[in-house]
């Protein structure tokens, strides 16, 4: 049965995320159910006020550097941990937030985890990072370098296959997968040199989420340049030809930085839960 004063409180909600609203007036619930009395916490009005801002309060460095015409730019997301924070922030309820590096928005996969009913904001806090296994952190470092290597390799095929090109390499794709622009093959260092300096940064010692969030960065980024040489090397069998691997290969950034920070979540939320019996 519903506590009044959980029914008072939830009055002065409604203005918050439905999912973020039930959470926070479940855990009220369950603290009024072992005892706990209401007098202790305040006005119901003053305890919603209170829990409210706290709820709706973004994290430090949240805010782009720069706002163009409503579009937000960024450039911290290398060097920023605060900022990198925005791609998992269950507590925070906006879907999209501003891109970590560059113009536009991109999305918060926390609060998307959220949306789906995977977890509450409640389930995931400043130590849950702690829960990961230290062997999976040491797996999530590692991704990257043997993206970067995959890159390495897809360069070298292509500088090959440039042979019948006259050194040319494709540098531009239209929507149908044509190429419609081309390059020195000197080019293909750019993708296997960013692969390799993501990979480094992304092995680097770091603390809390950012234990998962920042490899997962660099494997998106390495995956991305991994995408545009694999691209380069398969065109260039057939150059005359569209290239049905544009699609999946320029997707594939997304599905790694997903799956580099669903894994290791997933894994800390079950361990908690396993703790809490």
């Amino acid at each position: 049965m519903t506590h009044p004063y959980v029914t008072a409180v939830a009055a002065h909600l409604r203005d918050l995320p439905r999912a973020l609203r039930t959470a926070a007036l479940d855990d009220l619930q369950a603290v009024l159910d072992e005892g706990i009395d209401p007098g202790r916490l305040g006005e119901p009005a003053a305890y919603a006020a209170e829990l409210l801002a706290d709820l709706t309060r973004e994290p430090e460095s949240s805010d782009p550097v720069a706002d163009v015409f409503g579009i937000p730019f960024e450039a911290r997301g290398l060097t920023d941990a605060g900022v990198r924070g925005r791609l998992w922030a269950p507590q925070d309820p906006r879907l999209i937030v501003p891109r970590l590096l560059g113009g536009g928005w991109t999305l918060n996969l926390g609060a998307v985890a959220v949306k789906l009913g995977l977890l509450r904001p409640d389930d995931w806090d400043d130590e849950s990072h702690a829960d990961i296994p230290p062997a999976l952190v040491r797996c999530c470092r590692t991704i990257p370098t043997g993206i970067a290597a995959g890159t390495v390799v897809a360069c070298v095929i292509a500088a090959r296959g440039a042979a019948a090109t006259g050194g040319r390499v494709p540098t531009h794709w239209d929507v149908a997968g044509r190429v419609d622009r081309w390059g020195d093959r000197r080019w293909l260092a750019v993708p296997a040199a960013v692969a390799v300096m993501l990979a480094v940064w992304g092995a680097m010692p770091t603390e809390g989420d950012d234990t998962f969030v920042r490899p997962a960065v660099a494997g998106y980024g390495a995956a991305l340049a991994a995408g545009i040489a694999g691209l380069q090397a398969t065109t260039l069998k057939s150059p005359d030809r569209p290239s049905p691997a544009a699609l999946p290969l320029l997707l594939a950034p997304a599905a790694v930085v997903v799956g580099m920070i669903a894994v290791p979540v997933a894994v800390a939320v079950r361990r908690s839960w396993r703790k809490r019996g």
